[in-house]
């Protein structure tokens, strides 16, 4: 617990991974103000005692309100739009979202001198890689829209931080699964593997669709890496006391890979 209470503003906190970490904020003793349009986040997901505000994170007037009336000491930065296969159908959608809005969002935070960040990327960034587990030292090659505004917003970011006084971890997530053990806060993006899965299980949805079973893996399908949204959740609490003058770049993520019919057995088991 802190002494004296810390306040940390939230984009996109009653999304999946951001409610779980506002959570995880709010179990550890800091003030949380939340930040959410609700276009695939839930209210619901948000305890009573978390101050929230529905809105977008880059609205100039909101965001002076709340650097207005709150001293925020910190910025976690989840509010995106992460559909792969709608980002190459609405590529000018992505690069205004998850690129220049978070420039925005910056700018208003250096303009009230709120100066650390930590943002939250994607291993989308990474592309198609040959050496894996994949480290942060591997070259970035984004295949689709989504990775690339997600790699532009980190090359952005890195920009500010070398020429503008801005202080950020930058967070590459591979596949953020599972919900907390207290209280259940669900996927809120239906493209998500293991909800699917689950959704078969429970009489939700007919069947599950595998797409491709002839990749150079074990048995043909796809392989990711899981990791648990707890463990994405706590990393970005371990980064509030470790977000210095440099810019730096962690990835999250087991170093295993797990095929869709791997994930699918596993649920099928339990």
């Amino acid at each position: 617990m802190h002494t004296q209470l810390l306040t940390i503003l939230v984009t996109g906190g009653a999304g999946y991974i951001g409610a779980h970490t506002v959570r995880e904020l709010d179990k550890a003793g800091y003030s949380v103000v939340v930040i959410d349009n609700l276009a695939t986040g839930k209210r619901a997901n948000l305890a009573d005692n978390v101050t929230f505000l529905e809105g977008d994170f880059a609205d100039p007037e909101l965001l002076k309100k709340i650097f207005t009336e709150h001293k925020i000491e910190s910025v976690m930065h989840f509010a995106a739009s992460i559909e792969v296969g709608e980002s190459v159908e609405k590529p000018l959608e992505y690069l205004e979202n998850n690129t220049l809005k978070t420039a925005r969002l910056i700018q208003t935070m250096l303009e009230h001198n709120v100066k650390k960040l930590i943002f939250s990327s994607t291993a989308a960034v990474y592309g198609l890689q040959e050496v894996v587990p994949i480290s942060e030292t591997a070259v970035a090659n984004p295949i689709d829209p989504y990775g690339a505004s997600k790699l532009l917003s980190e090359q952005l970011i890195t920009y500010y931080c070398r020429f503008a006084g801005l202080q950020a971890i930058i967070f590459r997530y591979f596949n953020a699964c599972g919900s907390d053990f207290d209280k259940t806060i669900y996927s809120t993006h239906e493209s998500h593997l293991i909800p699917r899965v689950i959704d078969v299980v429970e009489g939700r949805s007919p069947q599950v669709e595998i797409y491709g079973t002839d990749y150079d893996t074990g048995d043909g399908t796809g392989v990711r890496d899981y990791i648990h949204v707890l463990d994405v959740a706590r990393a970005h609490l371990a980064a509030l006391d470790k977000v210095s003058d440099s810019c730096e770049i962690f990835n999250i993520g087991t170093s295993e890979g797990l095929s869709v019919k791997e994930i699918i057995a596993g649920v099928e088991k339990i």
